[in-house]
């Protein structure tokens, strides 16, 4: 499904991913984590052309694209592939939920009215928010907010979904809520590649994890040995710290709960 090759990307003199390889076959899940700053964001970013690389080569469902060797058509043809859940929802303040969600689908000639309403309404029921299609983004928590950025990415229909860090900018007691969506959608079957500094979400949902660090893939595997029996001193350390940190978290959650 996903084949990436010797990928390279700069801004400036700072070189942010270096010579990145990966595989990951259709209907996966793969968890990539990994301290701030390490590139993984600009590998989602890159992945759908967002951020053009410098070098190397993307592969999607056989369609090819060597950053140095840009094919119009078949970069317009793998940006299909996939569709991105932001960090921020980057959604549009003077439209209707409804209307950010059908908003992406009106360029798709195959879809009349009727086709574009349907769809819309269907993966709003599936995130929950049907009942606020008629709402402006600005009334709606930032856990709902994001729900909408799913479902607008869901009606796209592609068949790889990218996640960067769609938790890290909501309130504590909102992450539950959209973890769980994120897990539903993974039932639908599609490929997903999530950005996350949800630990536990990441060994529960996915089939393989990827840590990044300064830029390069430093260890890859399932959920098991990342977690629980990593072969890289690196990844040990960022994994028993982050355990550390939310041992931490919950203690002094306790402590203010019987204040």
């Amino acid at each position: 499904m996903i084949k990436i090759e010797h990928l390279r990307k700069s801004f400036g003199q700072t070189e942010v991913l270096k010579d990145i390889n990966l595989e990951l076959n259709q209907g996966e899940v793969l968890a990539i984590i990994g301290p701030s700053g390490s590139g993984k964001s600009t590998l989602l970013r890159c992945l759908n052309w967002l951020e053009q690389p410098d070098a190397g080569t993307i592969t999607i469902n056989g369609i090819d694209v060597q950053a140095d060797k840009i094919n119009k058509k078949k970069k317009s043809a793998l940006i299909k592939q996939t569709s991105m859940v932001f960090q921020h929802y980057n959604l549009f303040k003077n439209k209707t939920v409804f209307q950010n969600v059908a908003l992406g689908l009106k360029s798709d000639k195959k879809l009349d009215k009727a086709m574009i309403e349907e769809r819309v309404n269907n993966y709003l029921e599936k995130v929950g928010l049907y009942q606020f299609k008629d709402k402006y983004p600005v009334t709606l928590s930032g856990g709902q907010q994001q729900r909408v950025g799913i479902a607008r990415a869901l009606a796209l229909d592609t068949p790889i979904l990218l996640f960067d860090e769609p938790t890290s900018a909501l309130d504590p007691e909102l992450v539950t809520g959209v973890l769980n969506i994120i897990k539903d959608v993974a039932n639908l079957h599609k490929t997903l590649i999530i950005v996350t500094h949800e630990m536990s979400f990441a060994e529960d949902i996915a089939d393989h994890v990827v840590f990044m660090e300064d830029g390069y893939i430093v260890e890859s595997g399932s959920p098991t040995q990342i977690f629980h029996s990593p072969k890289h001193e690196r990844t040990s350390a960022f994994i028993n710290n982050k355990a550390s940190l939310t041992c931490t978290s919950s203690a002094e959650g306790e402590s203010l709960s019987t204040t």
